[in-house]
Parts: structure tokens; C-alpha cells; sequence
């Protein structure tokens, strides 16, 4: 890759606040949040950065399965900032942001 270039992975709110029954993929989400910070130091001398953008509840097709009731997600979302579900399209102007070629100071950012 050359400089200037960019990483951009998706890690996820379970990183931080594990799900019960769900250390798998908590597990995997937290790894990707080390690796980001791992990888952005070790890119770093080639002018690569690394982040991971972390949306907190976005909404995802496998919420309407019978596993996720009405009252779990409105227990889950009423943790945090802006009690909603996030829409996909809002997260899209925050991976557009981080792959900007003028962004080359912001790295290892979650």
C-alpha cells in the first residue's frame, strides 16, 4: 500500500461491553480494536493509518429474529447517548472521513 493510505476496520460496542452469552463475538470485536492500535503504530513509518470505526446499536436485519424482543433492544439502546438504533447510512460518513488521503494524523482511533 502506499502512503497516505488507509485501513478502516468495524469493531463494535461489545468490544467494551461484552454480551452475555456472546464471547465469541465480543472476543472478536476486541481483537479487532487491539489489532487497529497494534497495526496503526506498525504502519505508521509507512505513512499508513489504521483505525476502526465503533457504532454503537446499529440496525442489522437479524433483529427482527425471534432471539431479540422488543423490550431487550430498548433495554440495550437506553445505555447509551442517543437512544436509538443507528441506521447504516449513518455510519458510511464516518469510513468516507477516515479513508480521506488528508487525514494522515488521525490513526489507531476507534
Amino acid at each position: 500500500m502506499p502512503p497516505s493510505s488507509s485501513i478502516t476496520y468495524t469493531a463494535f460496542y461489545v468490544a467494551r461491553l461484552p454480551l452475555e452469552g456472546g464471547v465469541d463475538y465480543s472476543a472478536t470485536k476486541a481483537i479487532l480494536v487491539s489489532m487497529t492500535r497494534s497495526l496503526s503504530v506498525q504502519l505508521a513509518p509507512l505513512g499508513i493509518c489504521v483505525n476502526a470505526v465503533s457504532p454503537a446499536f446499529k440496525y442489522m436485519p437479524s433483529l427482527a429474529a425471534p432471539a431479540y424482543t422488543t423490550e431487550m433492544i430498548l433495554e440495550t439502546i437506553s445505555t447509551f447517548p442517543t437512544p436509538r438504533i443507528e441506521q447504516p447510512v449513518e455510519l458510511g460518513p464516518g469510513y468516507v472521513d477516515l479513508a480521506d488521503e488528508l487525514k494522515t494524523y488521525v490513526s489507531g482511533s476507534i
